[in-house]
């Protein structure tokens, strides 16, 4: 088990009396490397995680390599998704990026470079939904990022994975959303 904290990333492993015990694999990074908000296993390569911290995107080997730093730094990263055969990363204050391999990342789309991005989710081929201060956006990491749905704070994102155009926010103010139609009409679900 691999976990992220604000402590940093760390291996949980059960033993002979059934507790787990827990190897902290962050020691030698700085305050802001450490906090860790995301990680992602890269299915390209066992054993490799990305990691999204406070002060960018790192990658943790297995593999005797340890911690190397990526191209996208200085600015906190929300959320990490593999989707489309590429690497997406959320940020506070530069909007998405998206990197082939998880080491050299590159903006994806414009719209959203100056806000912060707290959730991805993917919606179908060359679709992406990003929760942002302003609610939901879509794009598909090439043009311009589309708002759609009511102007709140999105933080969690879910797409059906076969009917792309089911999508679920949760936001404040006001918990659940749901759209049926891509995004073109909100409405609350439950009383939260």
């Amino acid at each position: 088990v691999v976990a992220a904290s604000p402590y940093g990333i760390a291996w949980g492993q059960r033993g002979d009396l059934g507790a787990t015990r827990w190897t902290s694999r962050s020691d030698s990074l700085s305050i802001n490397e450490r906090f860790s908000n995301a990680i992602l296993a890269d299915p390209t390569s066992p054993g490799r995680w990305l990691v999204g911290t406070e002060a960018g995107v790192l990658a943790y080997g297995e593999d005797g390599n340890g911690w190397e730093r990526t191209s996208l730094t200085g600015t906190p990263c929300r959320a990490l998704l593999r989707a489309d055969d590429r690497f997406w990363a959320a940020t506070d204050d530069r909007g998405v990026w998206h990197s082939a391999d998880g080491l050299s990342w590159s903006r994806a789309g414009s719209g959203l470079d100056d806000g912060a991005v707290f959730a991805l989710a993917p919606a179908g081929p060359d679709r992406l939904l990003a929760g942002t201060l302003e609610g939901v956006c879509v794009g598909d990491g090439r043009s311009t990022w589309r708002r759609l749905g009511p102007r709140i704070l999105v933080s969690v994102l879910a797409s059906h994975p076969r009917e792309h155009d089911l999508w679920l926010a949760g936001a404040c103010p006001g918990g659940l959303w749901r759209s049926e139609d891509a995004g073109d009409s909100w409405r609350q679900r439950g009383s939260f």
